[in-house]
């Protein structure tokens, strides 16, 4: 019984937060929250303009009416979602913890970069060749077989006898 009331109560917070025109922590984490509600707001937009492109073939108060409301609810989720007490503590606590981190310079940036992309192209092509040598060794022994150019059109034609066979 005493859940139930904790999760009422929890719903009834949860309305309450969601319905609400205050801020939460004005100054806390403004700049991640911000960045978080813009970002919110160009998937909403984007939304909006797809919408409106899709009902090309509504009434005008449809085609623009529904994109319209979809933008207005989608600005005001966004707004209280960056306001939500957990969420914005979050944010916060991100913000302050970024603030804290020793980024690079450019000189180690750059070298860096180049370990990675060295490393990455090296990995490409060590795997390149371990892929060609077992190729070669699995159709040496006969367990691979992949067709060559004057094979193709029957290689298609096998391929797709053997799909309406399982069919």
């Amino acid at each position: 019984m005493a859940s139930k009331s904790a999760g009422m109560a929890q719903r009834a917070n949860l309305w309450a937060t969601l319905l609400s025109v205050s801020l939460y922590k004005r100054s806390a984490g403004t700049t991640l929250r911000s960045l978080t509600f813009l970002g919110l707001m160009v998937f909403v937009l984007w939304g909006a303009a797809v919408l409106h492109d899709r009902l090309i073939v509504a009434s005008y108060g449809v085609r623009v009416g529904i994109p319209t409301a979809l933008v207005v609810v989608g600005v005001w989720l966004a707004f209280r979602l960056v306001n939500y007490p957990p969420f914005a503590d979050f944010l916060a606590e991100t913000e302050w913890e970024m603030r804290k981190v020793t980024w690079p310079t450019w000189s180690q940036l750059k070298r860096a970069t180049a370990v990675v992309i060295t490393v990455t192209l090296l990995m490409a092509a060590y795997l390149y060749t371990v892929d060609f040598v077992w190729m070669g060794i699995l159709r040496m022994i006969g367990v691979l077989w992949v067709p060559t150019p004057e094979e193709t059109p029957s290689a298609a034609m096998l391929v797709g006898e053997v799909l309406r066979n399982l069919v």
